[in-house]
């Protein structure tokens, strides 16, 4: 997918022959951030939701060379993977229900890699209430 410019000068500094340098936030805020993240409690959220997650198409972004660097992609990918499912176990909580779409191939952001298929869940999600 082809990444806004946009957001990228809005979120790097450029270096003089125009390529992306450092972060223009600094580490200390994503640090204060996760430091005052709190658990996330949906059970009083009346109205229905609609989440959508990046689903595994089964072809990776990043095709790797060798058993060894397959091995990490795979230890890398559990992480996240835990976050997630952690997420949407959460979201099950809510008196109003909870629609949960994976989109397949999705990438973070599944509103610029998948548009087509995020507005059309969204025109479903809408018809429904």
């Amino acid at each position: 997918m082809e990444f806004p410019e946009s957001e990228l000068r809005n979120g790097f500094i450029l270096n003089p022959d125009g390529a992306l340098g450092r972060y223009l936030t600094p580490r200390s805020v994503f640090d204060a951030i996760g430091d005052g993240a709190k658990k996330r409690d949906y059970s009083n959220i009346r109205t229905p939701i609609l989440a959508l997650f990046a689903g595994d198409d089964g072809e990776p972004a990043y095709r790797p060379k060798d058993d060894r660097e397959r091995a990490a992609i795979e230890r890398f990918n559990v992480s996240p993977e835990v976050y997630v499912n952690r997420y949407k176990r959460a979201l099950q909580s809510p008196p109003g229900g909870v629609r949960i779409i994976d989109v397949a191939g999705a990438r973070h952001y599944i509103f610029i890699s998948n548009e087509d298929e995020v507005l059309r869940e969204i025109r479903v999600f809408l018809a429904s209430l």
